[in-house]
């Protein structure tokens, strides 16, 4: 990682000088450059197309990457887990359908007004003074 990569024309760019520097550099610099410049060091880091998202997701995937690059990734184990759960969750909304939708807020039989007490009960026993 601490390569030093050229451009075709041997000039550096700002994304050559991020990924050219140790890891806490790399990350403090990435938050300075602009969108083009992450993908040319998505490109020189990762050897893949960068995928088409906005900067701040972009960003925090280099990121992820140059950290997950320099201290190890996530063990086969828990990579295992996390793929499980994942699987599990899509199976519980597949067979359950949109049940999670929120619900409408309640209905309130009477309307509240400015100024009204809504610990009376009903309009009957508003002439019972209201001890909280």
């Amino acid at each position: 990682m601490d390569t030093y990569f050229k451009s075709p024309d041997h000039r550096q760019t700002a994304a050559d000088a991020a990924c050219q520097i140790s890891v806490d550099q790399q990350l403090a610099e990435l938050s300075t450059l602009h969108l083009q410049d992450l993908r040319v060091c998505w490109r020189k880091l990762l050897r893949t197309q960068p995928p088409q998202l906005s900067r701040p997701l972009l960003l925090r995937l280099l990121a992820y990457r140059l950290q997950a690059r320099a201290y190890g990734d996530l063990d086969r184990e828990t990579v295992r887990y996390l793929n499980r759960t994942a699987r599990e969750s899509a199976k519980r909304k597949a067979e359950h359908g949109r049940q999670n939708v929120k619900a409408p807020p309640p209905f309130h039989p009477y309307p509240q007004t400015p100024g009204s007490n809504p610990a009376r009960s009903s309009p009957a026993s508003s002439t019972e003074p209201c001890i909280a």
